[in-house]
C-alpha cells in the first residue's frame, strides 16, 4: 500500500498522477490554484495508442472519448483533393480529457483556490504551504502546477520559461 500524496495543479498532468497513484493504494489531495474547475483550456488533442493506453492503465473511460477519424486528406491551393491517406485515430479535446481524469478524484480530494507557495521537508514527508495560510502535509509532494510552477521554483530556482521564437495562437 502506497501513502498519501500532495499533487498541486489539478490540470491534466496532476489528475494523471493522482488516478495513478490511486491505482496503487495511495491517498491522494490535489490542490488546483483556480478558484473555478478548469474547462476550456485547450483545443484539439489527436489521440495516440500510448495516451489510450494510459487512461486505460488508470480506470479512466475511453468511452465517447472524441471523434474517430479514418483517414488524412490533402488540398490544393485551389481546394481541390491531391491525396489521402488511411489514418485511423480519435480526436478530443483538453477539456474531454479533464472530465474523463477528473472523475477518477474523489471532490473531497479535489481542492481548489489553493494556490502552492513553498514547500519543505517534516521529517519523513514534505508540507506545502499556500497563499491562503493553509498547509497541508503528506508523504511525497508532486509539483504539476505549470509552466509557472511554484515547485520547480523553488526546486530548479535556475529554470526560467524562455521564449521558443514562436507563438501559438488558439
Amino acid at each position: 500500500m502506497g501513502g498519501h500524496a500532495l499533487i498541486c495543479g489539478g490540470s491534466i498532468g496532476g489528475l494523471f498522477a493522482a488516478a495513478a497513484l490511486r491505482t496503487q493504494g495511495w491517498s491522494v489531495e490535489v490542490f488546483e490554484r483556480s478558484d473555478v474547475e478548469l474547462a476550456g483550456r485547450g483545443a484539439g488533442i489527436v489521440t495516440h495508442p500510448e495516451l489510450i493506453a494510459a487512461l486505460q492503465a488508470v480506470g479512466a473511460s475511453i468511452r465517447d472519448l472524441g471523434v474517430q477519424v479514418h483517414e488524412r486528406v490533402a488540398f490544393d491551393i485551389s481546394g481541390d483533393r491531391v491525396a489521402e491517406m488511411p489514418y485511423p485515430q480519435i480526436v478530443t479535446s483538453w477539456t474531454r480529457l479533464h472530465q474523463l481524469l477528473r472523475a477518477l478524484v474523489p471532490d473531497g480530494a479535489h481542492h481548489l483556490g489553493r494556490h502552492a507557495l513553498s514547500y519543505a521537508r517534516d521529517g519523513d514527508g514534505v508540507r506545502v504551504s499556500f497563499a491562503d495560510g493553509t498547509t497541508a502535509r503528506g508523504d511525497v509532494l508532486i509539483g504539476a502546477d505549470g509552466f509557472r510552477s511554484s515547485i520547480r521554483a523553488q526546486m530548479l530556482p535556475e529554470v526560467r520559461p524562455a521564449y521558443a521564437g514562436y507563438v501559438v495562437w488558439r
